[in-house]
């Protein structure tokens, strides 16, 4: 079985033609009915299943919050390239901080 289960974007589209609007004429009907947020959709996981939910790409404190409270079992803080290991730390310090984690 799965460890875990992931939801969220690793990487934001390149480009508006990949991503198909959910409010389109394109938007397959099926889909948009299904369609959740980020926190519904780990809460609702969190419901059925007992596998952990990780919550990708949080940025900040308050994102960071949104999945806590969505009870996400972990999150995972997403960086750009180039960022320094001491910005890195400081940003993850800040958001354990916020949140109520680890120091």
């Amino acid at each position: 079985g799965a460890d875990y289960v992931a939801f969220g974007a690793v990487a934001e589209p390149s480009s508006g033609t990949d991503h198909v609007d959910a409010d389109s004429e394109d938007a397959d009907a099926d889909e948009t009915d299904i369609a959740m947020s980020q926190p519904e959709l780990i809460d609702w996981w969190g419901e059925l299943f007992e596998v952990p939910s990780l919550a990708l790409g949080i940025t900040d404190a308050d994102a960071a919050g949104n999945m806590i409270d969505a009870d996400a079992d972990f999150i995972c803080l997403t960086v750009a390239v180039g960022v320094s290991i001491p910005d890195l730390v400081a940003t993850a310090r800040t958001i354990a901080r916020a949140t109520g984690g680890p120091r």
